[in-house]
């Protein structure tokens, strides 16, 4: 295995001990897998605390003697969280669109219930995120941005992009409510630049800085 990349979510809160913040692993996040013995991007080699020091040989492996490796890493607490065992799909399977919607609900709860700052960055893959969008943007947002809509539901987010968007989640009280149930997306929005994809590019990370 290479250096390859774990989803990963990371809040914009500051650390108690004064550090530069919280990197949160969390397998919900990672690439789909569309067909059987596609992407490596989705196979994973390191689990736990292992993946931070991979993490860093990887970096240093990059970037040479040129690279402060405490200016790039020193004040983040890196936490697994749920990256401690085998977090990636495996070699021979797929992501089918139930085993996708088990992670939309896994993320959307880790925002939700596990989650120190009303607005989070998360960093993952493209097709996660398409796919996470087009199920979940409301429909008053459909309607009010139908050709937005459309794009964000069909095409995946370009090289580096970030889509900032703001979720409400339904009511839970006394009276009642499902306290597992998503969130709709109402607003959504390209940031710093981004656009989609555009074929030939090569992929690298995308974020979704969400407002909860």
């Amino acid at each position: 295995g290479g250096c390859g990349e774990s989803g990963e979510e990371g809040s914009e809160s500051e650390s108690e001990s004064g550090g530069r913040g919280e990197l949160r692993l969390s397998r919900a996040v990672r690439e789909v897998k569309s067909t059987p013995f596609g992407s490596l991007d989705t196979i994973g080699v390191k689990k736990g605390h292992e993946i931070a020091a991979h993490v860093e040989r990887c970096l240093v492996a990059d970037g040479g003697a040129e690279l402060d490796m405490e200016e790039v890493m020193g004040g983040i607490n890196i936490v697994p969280r749920d990256a401690t065992g085998r977090w990636w799909t495996s070699l021979e399977q797929k992501d089918t669109k139930e085993m996708q919607r088990v992670r939309f609900r896994d993320c959307f709860m880790m925002l939700r219930h596990d989650n120190p700052s009303p607005v989070v960055v998360v960093v993952g893959h493209s097709l996660f995120f398409r796919n996470l969008v087009r199920e979940h943007l409301s429909d008053d947002f459909k309607a009010s941005h139908p050709a937005f809509a459309a794009e964000l539901s069909a095409k995946k987010l370009g090289n580096a992009a970030c889509l900032r968007v703001e979720v409400e989640w339904p009511a839970v009280d006394m009276d009642g409510g499902d306290a597992m149930a998503p969130p709709s997306i109402t607003s959504a929005e390209l940031v710093f630049g981004s656009g989609f994809h555009e074929h030939g590019h090569h992929e690298s990370g995308k974020a979704a800085a969400v407002d909860t």
